[in-house]
C-alpha cells in the first residue's frame, strides 16, 4: 500500500527497537491509537511498562519531509524522555 499520512514519528535507539514499537503500535486498538495521536509524548500512558523508555517523539516532521529527505534522521534524540 502506498503512505498517505504521517500520524505519528517516534526516535528509536537502532532498527531493532523501531521495530518493535511499528510492532506494539499496530497491536493497539483504534482508540488507544487514537489516544497517542492525541499525546505521542505519552508512550508511557499507553504502554505502561511493556516498552523501555528509550524512544522519543518528533514532532513537526511531514509526510513530505520524510519521502523527499528533508528530515535529517541522524539528529539527536530528544532530551526530554530519558534514554
Amino acid at each position: 500500500r502506498t503512505v498517505v499520512s504521517l500520524d505519528g514519528l517516534w526516535r528509536a535507539p537502532d532498527r531493532a527497537a523501531a521495530a518493535r514499537l511499528e510492532a506494539a503500535i499496530k497491536r493497539l486498538s483504534k482508540a488507544q491509537k487514537l489516544a497517542l495521536m492525541a499525546r505521542p509524548d505519552a508512550l508511557d500512558a499507553v504502554f505502561g511498562t511493556a516498552l523501555p523508555p528509550c524512544y522519543a517523539p518528533v514532532p513537526g516532521v511531514t509526510l513530505e519531509q520524510c519521502l523527499t529527505g528533508g528530515f535529517d534522521d541522524a539528529a539527536p534524540p530528544d532530551a526530554s524522555r530519558p534514554a
